[in-house]
């Protein structure tokens, strides 16, 4: 019984009966909040948590809207976890801006060893790194991966180099996106600009 206390606080098992114990096991939620840490644009050093909204599922890199004092800000979800030393005291976000990450890992990356390396805020560093509109919180449009192929009829006879002429039997053989032709041919884009004129 004592254990069962600790397990649950705030609930006295002694005084309910069995079925409104197993009742209020069922009606507990069966995972735990997550909680994000955040970057906000402030000269503070610290990250802020905040618990995940609702909608949406989190990653690291993308924006989210959340409560900080008597207004509203744009921050970066720079960590999340399943617990806060301000569980008590936490507001939830209100709400996942993005349905991706904004930013490339590699710039992620390079932004946060600014921060770190000119001990400035990150939520500010970040803030410097995207356009004005996106720090407002203005939602992205979704694009697609960009693709590139061959037109039909396209003359190998006319192709000088061998670079050229790999790169158009790569897009002959259907479309490529430029991280594909850069796995395939590293310098397909000196062949490109050639194959452009």
């Amino acid at each position: 019984m004592n254990a069962d206390r600790r397990s649950r606080p705030g609930v006295r098992s002694a005084a309910l009966p069995v079925t409104q114990q197993v009742t209020q096991q069922l009606a507990q939620p069966v995972t735990e909040k997550l909680v994000l840490q955040v970057a906000l644009p402030t000269p503070l050093t610290r990250l802020f948590d905040y618990y995940a909204p609702l909608e949406g599922v989190p990653k690291i890199g993308m924006r989210v809207r959340v409560p900080f004092g008597p207004r509203q800000m744009v921050g970066f979800i720079a960590g999340i976890s399943s617990s806060s030393g301000f569980a008590s005291t936490l507001k939830m976000a209100y709400k996942l801006i993005d349905a991706q990450p904004l930013l490339p890992p590699e710039l992620w990356d390079t932004l946060n060893f600014a921060s770190r390396y000119y001990h400035h805020s990150l939520g500010e560093v970040l803030n410097a790194a995207v356009p004005t509109a996106l720090r407002d919180g203005t939602a992205t449009k979704a694009r697609g991966v960009p693709m590139l192929r061959a037109k039909t009829g396209a003359e190998m006879a006319v192709l000088r180099g061998p670079a050229q002429r790999a790169l158009l039997a790569l897009l002959l053989s259907g479309e490529r996106s430029d991280s594909e032709l850069n796995l395939a041919l590293p310098s397909w884009r000196a062949a490109f600009a050639a194959l452009k004129r």
